[in-house]
């Protein structure tokens, strides 16, 4: 549980809580957690920052997100997502896209 407080900021009693989630929403609660613990991290001074916990939340981060893509989370959620706008090839933004 310290490792996870090192690197979640959650309390035990959070950490247990993922035990009655779904394995892609425990994911994501761990992500989140992971991104709001980076945010404060960051907002230290340079010279004062814990650049072995920042390394640790980023590999963190990385392994939740490396972990939803293998389950293939974030696609179904842009296939779900029925407001795209499809740009074409040429177009190298969203911009050319609205001037044309």
């Amino acid at each position: 549980m310290i490792e996870s407080k090192y690197i979640y900021d959650l309390s035990e009693s959070q950490m247990r809580s993922m035990n009655t989630m779904s394995y892609p929403d425990a994911l994501l609660f761990q992500l989140e957690a992971a991104k709001k613990l980076n945010e404060r991290l960051l907002h230290v001074n340079h010279l004062e920052r814990d650049f072995h916990r920042i390394n640790k939340v980023h590999k963190a981060i990385k392994h939740n997100t490396g972990k939803l893509n293998e389950i293939g989370y974030f696609d179904k959620q842009q296939s779900s997502y029925t407001g795209a706008v499809k740009i074409h090839p040429n177009q190298s933004s969203i911009d050319d896209f609205l001037k044309a």
